[in-house]
């Protein structure tokens, strides 16, 4: 019945929450997940019906970006350009916010904001290893990373999916330039906020 189908799936996405929460490898248990549902629900579909309604290269773009992140950080880049930022920003904290929100801003409108905190999180704690008072780095930090897929489209998987939907079932009016012009400017208006509120918080701290 479908409403058992239902309260099996909901239950089954609370206990992966749960077991991600204690800590085990996210991705195992979302591939487990993934198998246990696919077994409830292939009584009404059929694996090739399931298997073509899945967006096989949103899936594929993002772990390259995971990938391309985790090589990044593990082959030192992270480390080159940390020491590059700390000897250019010296010991002024204003173009240290404004470095972190015009970076994380700039990133997180072409990749997902999880890669883009991969890349840059070891980056901005050697910034704030300088001596600077953490809050408006971290703040701007953490606001240009979620301004991810606002900028641009591609920078977010909910996006990407949206666009391959309405692509597909022929929404109208809604697709990549409707996207990319309606976001850009709430992440224009999301950015200035955004560095007023860092660089008047700055000021108050100093």
């Amino acid at each position: 019945m479908p409403i058992i189908r239902f309260i099996m799936t909901s239950i089954i996405v609370l206990v992966s929450f749960i077991f991600m929460f204690l800590g085990f490898e996210p991705a195992l248990v979302a591939i487990i997940a993934a198998a246990i549902l696919l077994l409830i629900h292939s009584k009404n579909s059929n694996f090739s019906d399931l298997r073509s309604e899945i967006e096989w290269k949103i899936i594929i773009v993002f772990a390259v970006l995971f990938i391309l992140s985790n090589s990044l950080s593990y082959f030192g880049f992270s480390e080159f350009i940390s020491t590059s930022l700390v000897n250019l920003v010296g010991n002024n904290i204003y173009l240290a916010v404004l470095i972190t929100l015009s970076i994380s801003s700039l990133l997180s409108a072409f990749l997902a904001g999880t890669p883009v905190t991969i890349i840059l999180l070891p980056i901005f704690s050697a910034v704030i290893g300088k001596g600077f008072f953490p809050n408006p780095i971290i703040i701007a930090f953490i606001s240009g990373v979620n301004m991810a897929g606002n900028f641009l489209p591609q920078g977010s998987a909910c996006d990407l999916l949206t666009l391959s939907i309405a692509k597909k079932y022929k929404v109208e009016n809604l697709d990549y330039n409707r996207l990319l012009k309606n976001g850009a400017l709430f992440a224009t208006l999301h950015f200035l906020l955004i560095l007023g509120y860092t660089m008047l918080y700055t000021l108050i701290l100093s």
